[in-house]
């Protein structure tokens, strides 16, 4: 489901977007259209046709709790459901799957957890590596 309408430039780090991830599991947990969070750069956004998402469960895997993050659905992030961000699914993706941006994660705990988690698996430190 391809929305050719929407405006990737306009999508940016901590949007709450609607993502395909097609019908068949290929071995992924993720499957269906899911909300998810975008944690690529906004500058690798703009510049890219691949962003990174992870998808959000409304439920938390045993054994990832501990890796797992809250977020409470409110006016900012419009999602319907209280989602958990478990960042062990973070997957690389197409920006055309990405059929439309729901709201942004305004909470800055949360972005500050992504940023570090994320930072961390890509083996990224904040001032470039020192």
């Amino acid at each position: 489901m391809r929305n050719r309408s929407l405006n990737y430039s306009k999508l940016y780090y901590g949007d709450i977007v609607l993502v395909d991830y097609g019908k068949r599991n290929d071995g992924r947990m993720t499957r269906g259209i899911k909300p998810s969070i975008v944690v690529s750069s906004d500058s690798s956004i703009e510049d890219e046709r691949y962003i990174y998402v992870i998808p959000l469960y409304r439920k938390v895997i045993s054994y990832h709790k501990t890796e797992s993050i809250l977020v409470k659905k409110n006016e900012n992030n419009r999602l319907k459901y209280d989602e958990y961000i478990q960042p062990m699914f973070l997957q690389r993706i197409h920006k055309g799957r990405v059929s439309r941006i729901i709201g942004n994660v305004d909470d800055s705990n949360v972005l500050d957890y992504l940023s570090g988690t994320v930072g961390r698996m890509f083996n990224i430190t904040k001032g470039g590596g020192d």
